[in-house]
């Protein structure tokens, strides 16, 4: 039978006589117990999912992140003195760790966020310090498989490289007027079926394919306001049905 898509663990056991099957324990993907017990080769053995917090220990990355607030995380933006303190919205690393402490290999992962809903504060808080959050940083979201809803607040005026990219559930999804400056490939391959492009976007990376392969985008509009419609925008956006240019363009 073959074998469910996702990752999977391959293990060799050595124990002599081999173990009756029911009392050999699967530990399967999360999501993809269903999956294998369907399937004769593997229905008579104990099947346990596991998330990827419980099929590896893991250790921060650090230098990533500097704290973390509502289950985001944020790393302090540079400032000089008298200006305001800003934080960007960040994916930190993971290393994945064996029982024994040691890394899994020499490299580390991101490590996605797991929320269905994601409301992106305009401030928040730390140690007493406020601090505006301005910028979404590069991959801030990429795969985060769960994720249905994105809120972007009207404090954010950067927004990184592939930020969604990879979120096929991801179908609420507004860019704000404060909106500057847009990274490559900042909105692709998500879940999104309409848009609407704001006029202050005006700083894109060069042929930024900012929505590239969103396979389930059929309605776009540009903002009244707008001049300028970068190279590559919709590369393989197959899907378009509705395309509003305002004159000004």
């Amino acid at each position: 039978n073959p074998l469910p898509a996702g990752p999977r663990t391959f293990a060799f056991i050595t124990e002599d006589p081999i173990p009756a099957p029911q009392f050999i324990t699967l530990y399967v993907p999360e999501g993809q117990k269903a999956q294998y017990e369907q399937m004769d080769l593997w229905k008579l053995m104990t099947i346990e999912e596991m998330d990827i917090e419980k099929r590896y220990g893991i250790k921060w990355v650090e230098g990533m992140w500097d704290f973390q607030v509502g289950g985001l995380f944020y790393k302090i933006n540079p400032a000089e003195e008298g200006e305001p303190k800003t934080v960007t919205v960040v994916k930190p690393q993971v290393w994945y760790l064996n029982p024994d402490g040691s890394k899994v290999s020499n490299w580390s992962s991101e490590f996605p966020y797991r929320q269905s809903e994601i409301v992106i504060p305009e401030t928040v808080q730390n140690a007493g310090i406020t601090y505006i959050v301005n910028t979404i940083g590069d991959y801030a979201f990429r795969y985060s498989q769960n994720l249905t809803s994105l809120t972007i607040p009207n404090s954010v005026t950067t927004v990184g490289a592939a930020i969604v990219e990879y979120t096929p559930k991801l179908e609420k999804l507004s860019i704000p007027e404060s909106v500057v400056n847009v990274g490559w490939l900042a909105f692709a391959r998500s879940g999104a079926s309409e848009i609407t492009v704001p006029a202050s976007a005006s700083q894109w990376y060069d042929e930024c394919c900012a929505f590239q392969q969103s396979e389930n985008l059929r309605h776009v509009s540009f903002a009244e306001g707008l001049t300028l419609i970068p190279a590559r925008m919709f590369f393989g956006c197959h899907a378009i049905q509705k395309l509003y240019i305002p004159d000004n363009v």
